[in-house]
């Protein structure tokens, strides 16, 4: 997945999830185990959904950014 977003009208209707569970069931019958995703730290409603899917936070990061 990559750039997920969900329109604004749709938002709260489930189909993110949907989709990620999908993806998750998709890996386990191909054999994988892991997978890991970047979300930005302030975005609460992804860091919900991501947390209601049974993920949790392996590292932090930071864009660089110049001096």
């Amino acid at each position: 997945m990559h750039g997920l977003r969900t329109a604004v009208d749709q938002r709260g209707c489930g189909l993110a999830g949907r989709l990620i569970r999908a993806m998750a069931l998709e890996a386990q019958h191909r054999g994988i185990s892991r997978a890991f995703l970047q979300v930005d730290g302030n975005n609460a409603p992804a860091l919900a959904l991501y947390r209601r899917s049974g993920m949790t936070t392996a590292w932090s990061y930071a864009y660089w950014r110049a001096s």
